[in-house]
């Protein structure tokens, strides 16, 4: 029980704190550059919905996610069928994921705190979704999963 609770708070946390990088980097982005702000914000939800379309509506876990949010939206799309995921799929999701975090990084490069806080906070959500939401993660066919 403790494992899980303690799963179910490391899942919320580390999206929070992969959120708060990306919003901190459009905010900074609508100060500077609005229109490349705008731009980053349709990324961003077209990315996340993406990615939770086509990886996180596959897994079998999803009715048991630690990520809390993302399985929940995956559950609301038609069921499909679990397996291994392929490359396109891979594909799909790596490039997603790069335009989330590569996108802002020309304009955050030109303020160093900002660039600094927003790779310390994804770090941070990264390990601990390496290293304690996904460790008892029973999805076999996810490159990221641990267990296994």
């Amino acid at each position: 029980m403790y494992r899980q609770i303690n799963r179910d708070l490391y899942g919320v946390t580390s999206l929070i704190f992969i959120l708060t990088a990306i919003l901190l980097a459009d905010l900074d982005l609508f100060e500077n550059k609005s229109v490349w702000g705008i731009v980053y914000a349709l990324v961003i939800l077209t990315s996340s919905f993406l990615i939770i379309y086509v990886f996180c509506a596959k897994c079998p876990c999803k009715n048991e996610c630690r990520h809390i949010i993302p399985g929940r939206l995956a559950r609301a799309f038609k069921s499909k069928t679990s397996g291994p995921y392929s490359k396109i799929e891979n594909a799909i999701v790596v490039i997603l994921l790069l335009l989330l975090i590569g996108f802002p990084q020309i304009w955050l490069w030109n303020s160093t705190d900002l660039f600094f806080a927003f790779w310390i906070l994804i770090i941070i959500g990264l390990i601990q979704i390496r290293t304690v939401v996904c460790k008892g993660c029973k999805n076999s066919f996810c490159p990221i999963n641990t267990s296994f």
